[in-house]
């Protein structure tokens, strides 16, 4: 390869603009330009930088074969991955921040660690610990926009508007996020929707239920955003009314996954129950707060067990692959839901029998992964 191709494959790798990269190493974009053309060269005081900043030598820049860095990325990313994806995120940040510094400006690593982040981020806001949630969120929030100014890849960059929607939403940038939100596709000309109508044989039956299943994620995350504040300070429901909402949210899933393989959504339908138990137990009603606590710790304990799922045997998603599920904290779900128990709006049955067995259920799995 000349070294033309050379610096061009480098670039792209790195999914990095001719802008960007002439911007980091203060020259025009018609320098790199030529550079990739063969019809020009760097000054040689720009070489060591230059291969510094790709994470290679200069050597290398002058012939050295290219694949090796391609496959080292990939190998710190799928190490990385295997962690996080157990919610072991303090492993995983430790292992991409090494291969940030060996290839500072691959964005497809950068997208990693912005989860990584962003996932600390969740974590440390409950139990709330505010310096360190604030210190996650701006790091992701930092990497989120560095892609979205250097990288080129849709995937990488899309993937950083939905992380920036979450950590903006709620903040003094709020309309960072609906400028985001407002630049993404339509659903209807999505890849989720065009790929079932353009393919044909076995790819359209796995993009068909790959698209009915994101739509009923899709939905089942809608009904349960619906309880929104309105311009006149009145929310749309009553606390009623979000409780009828909540259980059109599980029936849904029963309705969608009839063999109870519910995947991920078990983690959904934790959050659901447990959210039911502290409405019911707050009316008053123990006999409902208690069947729901129930409910609550089978889905966090089934998704403990099971994070790598065999395929999903319900009808519409039959042989669908479940995959492996990334976590939202360092505890896990029996932690979680421990945590939850512990609020005053439990008082009235933290003594009962069928209280302390779930308690006492969930303590035996809490802080485990994949048992």
């Amino acid at each position: 390869m000349t070294f033309g191709q050379i610096i061009k494959k480098l670039r792209r790798d790195a999914d990095m603009t001719q802008e960007r990269l002439a911007e980091v190493l203060s020259v025009s974009a018609q320098a790199v330009s030529r550079w990739e053309t063969d019809t020009g060269m760097p000054d040689v005081s720009l070489l060591p930088p230059l291969a510094n900043l790709f994470g290679v030598t200069t050597d290398y820049l002058l012939g050295v074969d290219i694949t090796k860095k391609g496959e080292n990325i990939a190998a710190i990313r799928e190490k990385a991955n295997a962690y996080s994806g157990r919610g072991y995120f303090a492993e995983a940040r430790e292992i991409l921040e090494q291969g940030m510094k060996q290839y500072p400006n691959n964005y497809r690593m950068m997208r990693d660690l912005m989860y990584v982040s962003f996932y600390q981020y969740r974590a440390a806001s409950d139990p709330k610990d505010t310096e360190l949630a604030e210190k996650y969120k701006s790091e992701a929030i930092d990497l989120g926009e560095a892609i979205l100014a250097g990288s080129t890849e849709d995937s990488t960059r899309h993937s950083a508007v939905q992380i920036l929607c979450f950590l903006y939403k709620d903040g003094e940038n709020a309309k960072r996020a609906v400028e985001l939100a407002e630049s993404m596709p339509f659903m209807a000309i999505s890849r989720d929707f065009l790929l079932p109508v353009v393919t044909d044989g076995d790819r359209c039956y796995k993009e068909t239920q790959s698209k009915v299943f994101n739509l009923v994620q899709f939905l089942e995350v809608a009904i349960g955003n619906m309880n929104v504040k309105l311009d006149s300070g009145k929310y749309v429901y009553t606390s009623e009314m979000q409780a009828a909402l909540r259980d059109k949210q599980i029936a849904l899933l029963h309705l969608m996954f009839e063999n109870g393989d519910f995947g991920f959504f078990d983690t959904h339908l934790h959050y659901i129950h447990k959210d039911q138990a502290m409405y019911y137990a707050k009316v008053g009603n123990n006999e409902k707060a208690i069947e729901h606590l129930r409910h609550a710790a089978e889905h966090a304990l089934r998704f403990i067990k099971h994070m790598d799922k065999e395929p999903y045997t319900s009808l519409l998603f039959r042989n669908m692959p479940a995959g492996s599920f990334a976590t939202t904290g360092t505890n896990n779900d029996a932690a979680e839901l421990l945590n939850s128990m512990k609020q005053p709006v439990f008082n009235n049955i933290r003594d009962t029998e069928a209280f302390k067995s779930i308690r006492d259920e969930l303590s035996a799995y809490a802080g485990k992964w994949n048992v």
